[in-house]
């Protein structure tokens, strides 16, 4: 701790002292204010919470006292310049994954309190959010078709921080390939339908429709049921 000393954020002080008459305390004060007392023998560190001290010039000390009541401070000037808060971490979504899902939660952490803004391709999304204690903070939000960018900033009253690391998300949303080889059969008085899977790796599940005649819209059909990716064969009645 020197004179003319700037602090940026709430910190630890470390530092020595010694009396013949053994000490009995020491007290940090700022602006003539005990805010803390120290720990230690001989080796002593105290906090020092700057979350409340305005930004400008203030006065620290050191006042210690020692088993006879004797007394000596040492005082510093210094100034407080609260830096902005950290630049916010998006640890959900995964950075380059892709999603057949518009609507998806985008979690991560930032500074506790802060108020976190998502941006959507350089746009902030909706209303800032804030962080938890612990830091953490969640929000949905509606992808657009093809490549997403998403970020996020982080803000206190002391200002904003800069844009987080970007997270790309593409919304895929071409159709699936179909199944081919699809052929019906009449098995034991029903329709046995059966297909080779399809290709597309984002395919999740088969729609099965039925109509009286035949039909080129699954709107001119009645859908009987939806199977999963892994089906390839279905029974109709």
């Amino acid at each position: 701790l020197v004179d003319g000393a700037t602090f940026t954020r709430s910190t630890s002080l470390s530092f020595t002292a010694t009396d013949r008459s053994a000490i009995s305390r020491i007290e940090l004060m700022l602006d003539g204010v005990v805010v803390a007392t120290a720990s230690g023998s001989a080796n002593y560190t105290v906090a020092l919470d700057m979350d409340a001290v305005a930004n400008g010039a203030h006065t620290l000390a050191l006042h210690a006292l020692d088993s006879l009541g004797n007394a000596s401070t040492a005082s510093y000037a210094v100034t407080v310049a609260h830096a902005v808060p950290d630049a916010p971490t998006i640890d959900a979504p995964t950075d380059g994954s892709t999603t057949r899902n518009a609507n998806i939660a985008v979690a991560g952490h930032a500074q506790p309190a802060s108020q976190v803004q998502v941006l959507l391709n350089g746009q902030p999304l909706g209303t800032a959010v804030t962080a938890g204690a612990d830091g953490r903070f969640s929000v949905t939000l509606s992808l657009v078709a093809g490549s997403n960018q998403i970020q996020a900033t982080a803000t206190d009253q002391y200002g904003s921080s800069a844009l987080s690391a970007p997270v790309q998300v593409t919304l895929d949303t071409t159709v699936p390939a179909a199944p081919t080889n699809l052929a019906a059969a009449l098995v034991n008085g029903k329709i046995h339908l059966s297909w080779t899977a399809s290709s597309d790796p984002n395919a999740v599940a088969y729609d099965i429709y039925r109509a009286s005649s035949e039909f080129s819209t699954t709107s001119e059909a009645q859908k009987l049921v939806r199977l999963p990716r892994a089906t390839t064969s279905y029974d109709d009645v």
